[in-house]
């Protein structure tokens, strides 16, 4: 009876260290695998731009990820090292940064319930506010499935379009409203990632 009791015990520490094992080789950034991506390459999966109201030029700073893993950042005319830088970004990068803006409620932000909560803030706001930041961002998401998290089922060609005026303002003016806070976090994600592609380019951008 003790043997049995000592195998059983052995056992039950063999699948403890495997199941240990396996979490730590997966590790904390590991993919979900709740995205299905184009086969066309050319598949634009995640975009972000931005306009500014003060200039009015119809060139504006965007970014643009490919099914691939291709970035292409482009800077207009009127910015420093203006042109098309292109990098590359691994598929495990590209997932992980999917995940990430998933975490942050990109694929189901509601710009009409952030709108109201912004509107009911301002409402409670005693003393009037003027904004000094007109620029306007653009992000999109375009896949050709995404589970959300906790579901079984997954929503095919999906896409999502998001389009907010004065973000930066907004999100330092309004703390509390989470959708807006998220918002801000993926933008600035996205605008560091276009900042490293320029580097890795080294500020040399080609003619577009």
């Amino acid at each position: 009876m003790r043997d049995v009791w000592c195998l059983s015990l052995h056992a039950a520490l063999v699948i403890l260290v495997l199941g240990a094992g396996l979490a730590t080789a997966a590790g904390p950034g590991a993919p979900s695998g709740r995205f299905e991506l184009s086969s066309d390459p050319d598949r634009v999966v995640v975009s972000l731009s931005e306009q500014f109201g003060e200039i009015e030029d119809a060139d504006h700073p965007w970014m643009r990820i490919y099914a691939d893993g291709r970035v292409v950042r482009h800077r207009p005319s009127y910015m420093k090292h203006p042109g098309d830088h292109i990098g590359q970004i691994s598929p495990l990068e590209l997932e992980r940064l999917l995940d990430s803006l998933a975490g942050k409620g990109i694929m189901e932000f509601d710009g009409r319930a952030a709108a109201a909560s912004k509107r009911e803030a301002e409402q409670n706001r005693s003393q009037l506010y003027f904004s000094s930041d007109p620029s306007l961002i653009e992000i999109v998401v375009q896949l050709d499935s995404y589970k959300p998290a906790g579901s079984l089922t997954a929503k095919r060609d999906f896409h999502k379009t998001i389009s907010w005026q004065g973000l930066r303002h907004d999100a330092k003016r309004f703390p509390e409203i989470a959708e807006l806070q998220n918002l801000a976090a993926a933008f600035r994600q996205l605008n560091e990632l276009a900042a490293r592609i320029e580097s890795e380019a080294g500020g040399k951008g080609e003619s577009s």
